[in-house]
């Protein structure tokens, strides 16, 4: 099984070298995305109070609500286009 996942792997083709694509990976912004603001707004409308960031915790959650000893991490399906069809992305 894993010589088949490594295989495939392989297979993938990339139009960018490991450099070009280190580089433009590192232009990624981990942090205040559109999604993770959406959030943000409403938890503090709703007034519950948090962090961000939190880099002192494992995995680096997006917020954090200290009061409640809950951590919220925003993943979204953004860059790997899982939305459904009918969705219609604006990758700018």
């Amino acid at each position: 099984m894993q010589t088949q996942k490594r295989t495939a792997q392989k297979e993938m083709a990339d139009n960018h070298t490991k450099e070009i694509r280190s580089i433009n990976m590192s232009h990624i912004r981990s942090t205040n995305s559109k999604p993770e603001e959406i959030v943000r707004k409403y938890l503090f409308s709703k007034g519950f109070r948090y962090r961000k960031n939190v880099r002192t915790l494992p995995g680096c959650p997006d917020i954090v609500l200290p009061k409640y000893k809950t951590v919220i991490f925003v993943n979204g399906c953004f860059w790997h286009a899982y939305a459904a069809p009918k969705v219609q992305l604006d990758r700018r």
